[in-house]
């Protein structure tokens, strides 16, 4: 597609097929938190010299929307950043990045369809202010890359300096 991105690198665990694919649809069930919990030990160990080699200021979560939050009970993405935080020694801020309107689930559209779903989702939180940050954003699969570039896009413009991507899985070519 050619598209440029507001995030410099994507570092992922693995390809999201066969056993990762099946264990993130777990994660996003409430019953996945220790799943998502160790696949968040696992991505920190695995990558962890390409993400201390960024020297990060913080770690970001990708948010869900509230009423989302609210049926799922849970957040695999919050619970993946937890664990790159703690191995790393970054600090999390899950309210920095607010998904501040409802947006349709991404895995039934069309790549074009995603990047207008996600199109000004996310806000930075009050009080923020991240000027010179260097940013991990984190997210549990990166297909289209359009939700963590619009989230990516939303840091950069609130003053972070730059903004990296960490998830458990990306796929091999977007969908």
């Amino acid at each position: 597609m050619g598209r440029r991105f507001a995030f410099q690198t994507v570092i992922p665990l693995g390809s999201y097929h066969d056993e990762l694919r099946q264990a993130i649809l777990e994660m996003k069930k409430p019953a996945g938190n220790n799943l998502s919990a160790a696949v968040g030990r696992l991505l920190a160990r695995k990558t962890a010299i390409q993400l201390v080699q960024f020297h990060a200021d913080v770690i970001v979560p990708i948010p869900m929307y509230w009423s989302h939050r609210l049926r799922r009970r849970t957040n695999s993405p919050e619970i993946l950043a937890a664990e790159i935080s703690l191995a790393l020694g970054v600090p999390i801020e899950h309210p920095m990045l607010v998904r501040w309107r409802k947006t349709l689930p991404q895995n039934d559209l069309t790549p074009f369809e995603r990047w207008e779903n996600v199109r000004g989702a996310f806000r930075l939180a009050a009080g923020y202010i991240i000027d010179g940050a260097k940013v991990i954003l984190v997210d549990d699969v990166l297909t289209t890359g359009a939700t963590c570039n619009e989230a990516a896009k939303t840091l950069r413009r609130a003053g972070a300096r730059s903004v990296i991507v960490a998830v458990a899985a990306r796929t091999e070519q977007p969908a």
